[in-house]
């Protein structure tokens, strides 16, 4: 039986609306250096909300910025998020003034926000995931200990201690839908001030066993788009490349590659922590801090050349 046109229209319109209710929606909170390229990459192929205090121009249109603060969204601003990303971070002149206000003011007023707004089942009946970027400061370890995911979050700073409520507070709002990650020394291709210190560290010196982490930005967003799409997420995710290196090893090899007077160093026990990440490593394009500042060095280059006529 062949269907009539006003049939074939009525099925046009469930069809648009099932593929309506089908369709993803991410909430982008925070548009940093993370969050913004984290938009825009998922952008390409899912409907995409941001919330930001200042305005933001993107190269794709089909993003929708909400200029406000994320304490005061509403429940009816939430209505078919699947996904809730917040990646934010403190004011940097409050953070300057007092750190601890500033966390407070922003990890924990934010979280405990969307946590609040969970008890309206409105718009959570679609919600997939709730992921949040932390970082490996809420473990209190700084003896050269090995970190990992087994490994219980004891923080010995109030900052630390404020990350690792907000995380809880998440957890306790949406159950296994909350995912927290955990991210260890976040750079990118403008992070000079490593390389500002290993022009000093002749002078200065550099302590001989101090263990640090790091993934470059660019990295964790390759890495929060994987985990935002994955089905079953792991509860706590570790981000960074996977090699602990020294201080002065590290300061050291910036002094070799900048030609600078070698680091002097200053002989010390064991202190900060070694992070085993839970992330594919394999993935990462800056797979150690060798690549990830060969690529700062060359941004810095190539700015310089620029500048000179």
């Amino acid at each position: 039986m062949q269907a009539t046109s006003r049939q074939c229209c009525i099925y046009t319109d469930i069809f648009k609306e099932l593929k309506q209710i089908m369709v993803e929606k991410f909430l982008i909170i925070g548009q940093g250096r993370i969050g913004k390229p984290l938009s825009l990459k998922l952008a390409d192929t899912y409907a995409v909300h941001t919330v930001a205090r200042s305005h933001h121009q993107y190269d794709n249109p089909a993003i929708c910025l909400h200029q406000k603060d994320a304490a005061t969204l509403h429940a009816d601003e939430l209505m078919g998020v699947t996904h809730l990303v917040i990646i934010i971070a403190p004011n940097k002149a409050r953070a300057t003034a007092n750190h601890r206000q500033a966390y407070q003011e922003s990890y924990w007023r934010i979280c405990r926000h969307l946590a609040d707004l969970a008890a309206d089942s409105r718009w959570r009946y679609r919600l997939k995931q709730v992921l949040f970027v932390s970082s490996t400061a809420v473990y209190g370890e700084n003896a050269g200990e090995t970190i990992n995911e087994n490994t219980p979050a004891v923080p010995t700073t109030p900052t630390a201690q404020i990350l690792l409520d907000s995380e809880k507070v998440l957890q306790q709002a949406f159950g296994k839908k909350a995912v927290i990650v955990r991210a260890a020394g976040i750079y990118h291709h403008a992070s000079t001030r490593l390389i500002d210190q290993a022009r000093q560290a002749y002078q200065h010196g550099v302590p001989s066993h101090h263990y640090t982490n790091r993934i470059f930005a660019d990295d964790l967003v390759n890495v929060l788009y994987q985990i935002v799409l994955t089905d079953q997420p792991k509860p706590i995710y570790l981000a960074c490349d996977g090699v602990s290196v020294s201080s002065f090893e590290l300061l050291a090899f910036l002094a070799t590659r900048l030609g600078f007077l070698p680091p002097a160093c200053m002989i010390s026990p064991p202190t900060g922590k070694k992070i085993v990440p839970n992330i594919d490593t394999g993935l990462l394009q800056f797979a150690n801090y060798q690549a990830g500042y060969d690529e700062i060095i060359k941004n810095l280059t190539v700015q310089h050349n620029k500048k000179v006529p």
